[in-house]
């Protein structure tokens, strides 16, 4: 079966003055369609940088998530929309903005 969410030595850096903080150090995940899958760690683990990196908030320092992956997860959001449920995605990337049949732009809180 083809794994839904394919991450391959998925890595994470921040830049926090003079330093290179590494926040997710090679992960590799899949996840098959249809499981029930729960993310745990402590707080400052990585948890929702990872999180950030599979809903296409974020893109890694290095690995992949695979563009399927990213293709097929934006396909779900559009059949939900198409079934009648309401999506309202965040996103700091235009292709995936590019998804939306309304796009709205933030810039300083604006």
């Amino acid at each position: 079966m083809n794994a839904l969410i394919n991450l391959k030595g998925t890595r994470k850096n921040y830049r926090l003055a003079n330093r290179e903080i590494e926040v997710l150090k090679g992960i590799d995940l899949d996840v098959q369609k249809g499981r029930f899958v729960c993310i745990m760690g402590p707080s400052g683990s990585g948890k929702s940088t990872l999180l950030n990196i599979i809903g296409c908030l974020d893109r890694p320092s290095a690995g992949n998530l695979d563009s399927g992956s990213g293709r097929e997860i934006m396909g779900i959001f559009r059949g939900l929309h198409r079934d009648g449920t309401t999506v309202l995605l965040v996103t700091h990337e235009r292709e995936i903005a590019a998804y939306g049949e309304r796009v709205i732009t933030i810039r300083d809180g604006v």
